[in-house]
């Protein structure tokens, strides 16, 4: 039995010895444990390293079967990996890389360059109407009363009244979670349309040093480097960016 949940860090390089500080200062943080997934000698499998030192060696074809099936036993609540989108081939592996989590049903947040824990004192979120949106809130409400962060939520205008409507649910729904909470957070009220705002990334930049929430949606889209989600994580001016999974089943800490 499981006495904690758990983060798996998972590395690409074993060199990035930031991005492992990063996820066991951030476990600490959170009171958690921490797993770790990083390449082996062999280049087409991985090392997965239980909380326990449990080493398993696992094909990369079988890395997202392996991480769904153990995430309940093992207790993980979310992956926290690197991502680079510098040059053509670091921004297929780390594309490959989004869709294998994705399979996983967990959440994941994306490193680019900043592995500073004050991330997570702003966190940025988009009140849309898609499926996830109170997902999205409810991981924002858990890093922000566990860290001590603020919950910025920026808000759409749409003409249609239907999905007006249920972006005023989803404002409703947030007010009402990050207050009783205690949660510090602010509505941010934009003109623009949800579709717009993914294309407009001017409002992330309230502060680069943030973290960025967001629901991928319509992932599998060919050709898969130009999908509109994956640029949110590729163009986005924050320095993290958290992948909230499309699935009604998912571990979400309430605190």
């Amino acid at each position: 039995m499981k006495e904690k949940d758990c983060i798996l860090i998972w590395t690409d390089s074993i060199e990035n010895i930031s991005l492992m500080r990063h996820g066991i200062a951030l476990a600490k943080d959170l009171d958690t444990n921490y797993c770790v997934m990083c390449p082996s000698e062999d280049k087409n499998s991985y090392q997965f390293i239980s909380p326990t030192q449990e080493i398993f060696k696992l094909s990369r074809k079988k890395t997202s079967s392996f991480i769904f099936d153990t995430k309940k036993e093992l207790g993980i609540l979310f992956i926290i990996t690197d991502v680079d989108f510098s040059n053509d081939e670091s921004s297929k592996n780390s594309i490959n890389k989004i869709k294998t989590i994705k399979r996983t049903e967990l959440g994941c947040i994306c490193l680019k360059e900043n592995y500073s824990l004050d991330i997570y004192k702003n966190i940025i979120t988009v009140t849309g109407y898609e499926k996830g949106e109170k997902e999205k809130v409810m991981w924002a409400n858990y890093f922000s009363k566990k860290l001590n962060g603020k919950t910025n939520l920026v808000v759409p205008s749409e003409k249609d009244e239907y999905i007006s409507q249920h972006i005023d649910n989803i404002v409703y729904f947030s007010q009402k979670l990050l207050t009783q909470t205690q949660n510090k957070f602010e509505f941010h009220k934009s003109d623009k349309t949800t579709e717009k705002l993914k294309k407009d990334y001017s409002f992330r930049m309230m502060d680069t040093n943030s973290l960025f929430i967001v629901n991928l949606q319509h992932i599998n889209m060919l050709p898969f480097t130009q999908a509109k989600d994956i640029q949110l994580i590729r163009k986005s001016g924050t320095t993290a960016t958290m992948i909230v999974p499309e699935t009604d089943d998912s571990l979400i800490p309430c605190h």
